[in-house]
């Protein structure tokens, strides 16, 4: 089956932006063919991502989205959740899903603020049983064993285990790296496709990746189901050939060296 991932949770700085990023860059490390879209209040034409108008939803403009990969990633912008579930259940979009054989995957990321579980409830209203549930526990600073006390004695986390929804932890960002965000005034969200040019921030952004990478590894067949197809790069003979040329045969390789 195909799978479409929704991410949402209209409480703002709950994380939806980078949760969406570091599922792009998981899924383009192992090399898995996905498409990436924000259900917007406005939309920005220059936007490095595709955007949905969310006060203008149609079946036909939700199906091109889909039509782009057999993985799609759909990131409900805050306060987008109301207008983007209000078009699941009048189009019912769980038919509409089924028909063209895409499972559903709600993420949820959740802080250590009680009111940001609300999105959770928000959610499982909506979607019942019609699809599988991630809850992803973004860092707010505070302590994380404090954060999983009041996540497991909440409605919402009783609530999502009879859903048998799967949690996930996103690691904090070291004290390496948000000083390197407070120095360029960004947030995470910003800066996660920063290349090589700027050394520092990049290696401190891969130290944390490879820990999100990690949980990703744990949770990526419940996340991503059997959409997560990595592509195969087939070697041609003719490519083995252009790699082997130039080098020497390893006795010839020593005697070069010994002659030196």
């Amino acid at each position: 089956m195909k799978r479409l991932i929704l991410i949402q949770n209209d409480y703002a700085g709950a994380g939806k932006t980078t949760l969406a990023q570091c599922f792009e860059q998981y899924l383009s490390l192992h090399r898995v063919p996905h498409h990436s879209v924000v259900v917007a209040e406005s939309v920005v034409t220059d936007s490095t991502r595709p955007q949905l108008d969310g006060n203008d939803l149609g079946v036909p403009e939700f199906l091109t989205q889909l039509d782009q990969s057999d993985l799609v990633i759909m990131e409900i912008e805050t306060g987008m959740t109301e207008a983007f579930q209000r078009f699941f259940e009048k189009c019912q979009l769980d038919a509409v899903l089924a028909e063209v054989g895409y499972d559903l995957t709600v993420a949820v990321p959740v802080t250590g603020e009680e009111e940001s579980f609300d999105g959770v409830m928000v959610a499982s209203e909506v979607y019942a049983d019609a699809a599988q549930y991630l809850i992803v526990h973004t860092p707010t600073g505070s302590s994380y064993d404090r954060e999983s006390r009041l996540w497991e004695r909440s409605h919402a986390a009783r609530v999502m285990d009879m859903f048998e929804a799967v949690d996930m932890m996103m690691p904090p960002a070291a004290d390496a790296l948000e000083f390197q965000l407070k120095v360029r005034h960004a947030d995470l969200h910003e800066v996660i496709h920063t290349d090589a040019s700027d050394a520092t921030l990049h290696a401190e952004l891969a130290k944390w990746l490879r820990k999100i990478d990690a949980q990703l590894d744990v949770v990526k067949k419940y996340a991503f189901g059997d959409a997560f197809r990595p592509e195969v790069h087939v070697i041609t003979v003719e490519e083995k050939t252009k790699k082997r040329r130039g080098r020497k045969p390893k006795g010839a390789l020593m005697e070069a060296l010994a002659a030196a």
